[in-house]
């Protein structure tokens, strides 16, 4: 874990300050994860599942398993497979047991053409109630409840999407800053609070795809697997986790291992007790604990704080703009670019002309 420094002074151009890449944030800079850790739980022992880019541990968090081990630039090469929308969908015996909500351009696996048709046709949805949703639904869905699914997922405007619309990225990956990333945690904390039967029944789980090249010290954990045909000996490095629900103990650390394939057995334990969410998860889970552990029987019956706006007011309110140049961008900048064309190619109204997302 030493080789932290001098793989960033190989960067491109060399960075004049070795210290970024050592760096960390105080609860100054990310006042929303402090409030987290403060006031639910912290995850200290959570890793990606793999020494390896964005795509392949995203494709680990949301199968259990990677037909690729390295990142691709054209989602012709990103490969069709199952995902946890797909076994949800079979194991509920509802195709639409789930929902996703975009905060604002493409969702992640609009790298997959197979799931194009869908994302087009929900993201044109008059009611805006299909499996991917537009995030500014997500409020007043979650107030009634009605239209909520027992499994959401929430994605972030991502740096590496070239939609370019008036809404900045939020997904804390390098050039964007961190700002935008905790208004968005903020939000969506606050809603879920905001009705109390909801509440009650809820575990909020916030984590990252892999770490970005930032130093930890913390070894990754013997866990072997083969993406791609390519055998891996071991996890990847740590990423921040954290769970917010009445059913933890607030305040607490949560430091059995996991990774981000524990979530999939989460929902196994949840939906098909007793039985794996499939053989590669299992194989995982040899070496993990289960994520259900960090629940407790009886929920508190407190309502937590919400995050005043004013905790937030203070904190550095721009975004350093994100021009990709094709020429220089990282393989899934160049997907989702390829990507991002494709689907608007396909079906031209589904931005508005001023790049505005309707």
């Amino acid at each position: 874990m030493g080789g932290f420094v001098k793989s960033y002074l190989n960067a491109t151009p060399c960075p004049p300050d070795r210290s970024p890449v050592m760096g960390y944030y105080d609860k100054r800079a990310v006042p929303v994860l402090d409030f987290f850790a403060r006031n639910f739980a912290i995850c200290d022992n959570w890793f990606s599942p793999l020494p390896a880019g964005t795509q392949i541990n995203r494709l680990m968090a949301m199968s259990g398993e990677s037909l690729i081990h390295q990142n691709v630039s054209d989602p012709l090469d990103f490969p069709h497979q199952r995902l946890v929308y797909d076994w949800l969908a079979d194991v509920r015996d509802d195709p639409t047991s789930w929902c996703s909500y975009q905060w604002d351009g493409a969702p992640f696996f609009s790298l997959m053409t197979t799931w194009w048709p869908r994302i087009m046709a929900d993201y044109n949805d008059p009611y805006g109630v299909g499996s991917f949703r537009r995030y500014d639904k997500f409020s007043q869905h979650w107030g009634t409840g009605e239209s909520i699914k027992d499994v959401v997922f929430i994605e972030p405007k991502y740096t590496d999407d070239p939609i370019q619309t008036l809404r900045q990225p939020n997904d804390d990956h390098c050039p964007t800053g961190v700002t935008g990333g905790q208004k968005f945690l903020a939000e969506i904390y606050n809603t879920i609070i905001s009705n109390d039967e909801m509440w009650q029944s809820t575990m909020l789980i916030v984590t990252y795809d892999e770490h970005g090249g930032f130093f930890d010290h913390v070894t990754p954990p013997s866990v072997p697997a083969i993406a791609g045909g390519v055998p891996f000996k071991t996890t990847g490095v740590r990423v921040p986790a954290f769970v917010i629900s009445p059913y933890v103990k607030p305040g607490s650390v949560f430091s059995d291992l996991l990774d981000s394939t524990s979530i999939l057995q989460l929902l196994a334990d949840r939906y098909t007790p007793g039985k794996a969410y499939s053989p590669a998860v299992a194989a995982r889970q040899k070496h993990l604990k289960p994520l259900s552990t960090i629940l407790q029987n009886n929920p508190s019956t407190t309502r937590p704080p919400l995050i005043p706006k004013g905790d937030l007011d203070g904190l550095f309110d721009g975004h350093p703009a994100v021009a990709l140049d094709v020429a220089k961008a990282s393989a899934t900048s160049e997907a989702f670019r390829k990507a991002s064309d494709g689907m608007t190619k396909m079906h031209p109204d589904l931005f508005q002309p001023s790049g505005v997302v309707s």
